[in-house]
């Protein structure tokens, strides 16, 4: 496969990751993870240094019938093995009709960036990872529930919000 080329390295370095998701790799969960943790960084930050202009980073996230599952309620097993019952997006207020989707990309970006990260699991494997954004840093380290922002993704879900931001992204430039 080689090195991507530094012309349209945005665009290569996409089109591996979507390659990479249709492939088979031995650790799926974490190469999910990286994967989605890679689209979050790179579409925003061109977008935001201008290296290519993303329209539909700021389209509302209600009109992407892709993401509907972002309305759901899920349920994962805390550590003492009690099921929790979740939004999958939660946001404090309630702004899902207005949110725009480079909004929701900033938070998960800064859940990532201050270890705002949990896994959840189903046994001993992992089932999910919940993402949450606090608007004061120490609370982060106390992980309560004191957040504006959370969303938890399960592997299948995690895959379709990478597939769907990559794709989109594709489409655009």
């Amino acid at each position: 496969m080689g090195y991507p080329s530094i012309n349209d390295f945005d665009k290569n370095i996409i089109n591996r990751t979507i390659e990479n998701l249709d492939g088979t790799v031995k650790n799926t969960f974490t190469h999910l993870l990286n994967s989605l943790l890679g689209l979050i960084v790179l579409p925003r930050q061109w977008n935001l240094q201008g290296r290519r202009k993303i329209e539909y980073l700021d389209r509302p996230l209600s009109e992407f019938s892709e993401l509907r599952f972002l309305n759901d309620n899920a349920s994962y097993m805390d550590d003492d093995g009690n099921d929790v019952e979740i939004k999958v997006l939660e946001l404090k207020p309630d702004v899902r009709t207005t949110i725009t989707l480079k909004k929701i990309i900033d938070k998960l970006r800064h859940a990532v960036a201050h270890q705002a990260i949990r896994p959840t699991k189903d046994g001993t494997n992992w089932e999910g990872v919940i993402f949450r954004n606090y608007t004061n840093d120490n609370a982060t380290s106390a992980w309560n529930n004191d957040y504006d922002f959370q969303l938890y993704l399960t592997q299948s879900k995690l895959e379709m919000f990478a597939r769907f931001i990559s794709t989109k992204y594709l489409e655009e430039i």
